[in-house]
């Protein structure tokens, strides 16, 4: 029989990674990962009960970016101010140009729902004096003009 780490390398994650992972959970109980190689969440989910790990899937639906925007009745262009987004990722993930990572999947999840929260948590954490911060590579543009 495997031991944890091996199926949890067997399936993708670097052996360190795995290594912290079963540290983690001998410590809380409890952990979260990414696996990128599962085949069958069945017999993995399987596998690790038969050494005493319950273990379940975890997703974000499928997200249509262009269809949350257009709920907000925003342009791109206003939707990427409105809620701290780059204008050209915008119009990549609603022309599905780029894979939209979970972390995105998740925002737009929250913004669809609770539009008005998400802006009010992004304008709390702009500067007092009003003026916009420059991204990384908004300042990186500006050093080599």
């Amino acid at each position: 029989m495997p031991s944890a780490a091996v199926i949890l390398v067997r399936n993708g994650m670097p052996m360190r990674a795995a290594h912290l992972a079963l540290t983690k959970l001998a410590d809380t109980g409890d952990i979260v990962v990414e696996l990128p190689n599962v085949e069958d969440m069945g017999a993995l989910a399987t596998e690790l009960k038969s050494i005493g790990i319950k273990a379940h899937r975890h997703s974000v639906k499928a997200m249509d970016a262009k269809a949350v925007r257009q709920r907000t009745r925003l342009s791109q262009k206003d939707f990427a101010l409105r809620f701290g987004l780059d204008e050209a990722t915008i119009r990549n993930w609603e022309q599905n140009r780029s894979g939209l990572p979970a972390a995105a999947r998740v925002l737009l999840t929250t913004i669809d729902r609770f539009p008005d929260v998400v802006a009010s948590a992004i304008e709390a954490g702009q500067p007092q004096n009003g003026r916009r911060t420059r991204s990384h590579k908004e300042a990186k543009d500006t050093a080599h003009k």
